[in-house]
């Protein structure tokens, strides 16, 4: 590990005059172990998720298990995500990641943190976000002033697929929500009801 980096089982320590907190725990283990350490948490100390999924029982997602595990539903939060591998960074080998958050400005923090001459970070997941919390496409659009890409992608997307005979249950799930035939929250109870497949 690189000399600037201090191990530590002591969330107090770990947490003392933080100015980012990278979050790395699975997510059916990130109530109880955020709970465990909500009162070191500052309440404007920015949480940057690296945690991918649903917790089962909740369907909840990390943007919402953080602030109600740290019982502070204002505290900045930023997902960070692939597609990537951290072999791929190790090594030093060319790799893009992107930032999502409510909060531009904290987004293009984070980018600028993180981004370095073999890592390449996007800021983005604003259409989405607000698509999830159940605002509808066209007043999404209409209130932007840059353009949306994965939009109008999503549907050029599912027709390659299914030129290929590829089954992209996500992607089509997005679609469909997209073209308002069907809602976030019936998005992800279809999709978690899916049977188990072995992943390729």
């Amino acid at each position: 590990m690189p000399e600037n980096i201090v191990a530590t089982t002591s969330a107090s320590e770990a947490l003392a005059g933080a100015d980012f907190c990278f979050h790395a725990v699975p997510v059916q283990f990130s109530s109880s172990f955020l709970g465990s350490i909500s009162s070191y948490v500052d309440p404007k100390l920015p949480f940057i998720s690296l945690s991918k999924g649903l917790e089962l029982n909740t369907l909840r997602t990390m943007s919402q298990i953080i602030p109600l595990a740290l019982g502070n539903p204002r505290q900045p939060f930023i997902v960070l995500s692939g597609p990537s591998f951290a072999v791929e960074l190790m090594e030093k080998l060319p790799t893009a990641m992107v930032v999502a958050s409510k909060d531009k400005k904290l987004a293009s923090a984070v980018q600028q943190l993180l981004a370095s001459s073999n890592l390449r970070i996007s800021t983005s997941r604003n259409v989405g976000l607000r698509l999830g919390s159940g605002e509808k496409l066209g007043e999404i659009l209409d209130s932007m002033n840059q353009v949306a890409e994965g939009v109008s992608t999503a549907g050029a997307v599912i027709a390659l697929a299914q030129k290929y005979n590829v089954k992209l249950p996500v992607l089509t799930a997005v679609a469909r929500i997209i073209d308002n035939e069907l809602t976030p929250k019936r998005a992800v109870m279809e999709l978690m009801n899916l049977p188990q497949v072995e992943e390729v």
